[in-house]
């Protein structure tokens, strides 16, 4: 082998390796929670606790959250939201695709769409109805990372090696608000909206930035 022509080896052992050492050396540390879940109100705004929800032990296999909260909450028309927030201190969130839609759910729609948080930073979220029977669901969903908003896997995965190429952390939030009715799309989309306004400025105490 002449040395021009182990000249594009050398390239690319030039390029690989110091790929190669960072994914071996290269380690993540786990984020702990700004405040415990237990500490989140029971009230915020208008809307009051109205119940709780304990997973199953085989339910925490799959989902595999640091920490976890699921609450319902009643507004001030009687209107029924479920709150689900999910901290995953070294990542590892459990596709809400592959959860809902493996349960018998049948996915009517799913828009992606922005709305601006209180302090007017955006929140990239998901707006899906989804319906089991009789039953229809309208659902807001996203993924957050430190101060990013995510709608997708994939933008979730592309922003995971950012985060631990840059700052070794992993640590990242799933959101989710939903509200189950009948006919009634309008209001349930007024009601998870109207719980969105007043709970997102509260999560920033509860997951790192």
């Amino acid at each position: 082998m002449t040395a021009f022509s182990r000249r594009p080896y050398l390239l690319s052992v030039l390029v690989l390796l110091p790929v190669v050492l960072f994914i071996h050396l290269h380690e993540n540390v786990a984020v702990p929670q700004v405040r415990s879940f237990d500490e989140f109100p029971a009230s915020l705004g208008d809307w009051r606790q109205a119940g709780s929800e304990t997973f199953s032990a085989e339910t925490l296999d799959i989902l595999h959250p640091t920490a976890y909260l699921s609450r319902f909450y009643v507004g001030p028309n009687g209107e029924r939201v479920h709150l689900y927030l999910g901290y995953h201190g070294k990542g590892g969130i459990h596709s809400p695709r592959n959860c809902l839609l493996g349960s018998g759910w049948f996915q009517e729609s799913r828009t992606e769409k922005t709305v601006n948080n209180i302090d007017g930073s955006p929140i990239h979220l998901v707006e899906t109805v989804l319906s089991k029977g009789n039953v229809r669901m309208l659902m807001l969903y996203w993924f957050q990372m430190r101060d990013k908003t995510m709608q997708s896997e994939y933008a979730l995965k592309i922003q995971e090696i950012i985060n631990s190429a840059l700052y070794s952390r992993r640590d990242e939030s799933f959101v989710r608000i939903s509200v189950e009715f009948l006919d009634d799309a309008e209001g349930a989309q007024k009601a998870a909206y109207g719980f969105l306004k007043a709970f997102q400025p509260v999560t920033k105490m509860f997951v790192p930035r």
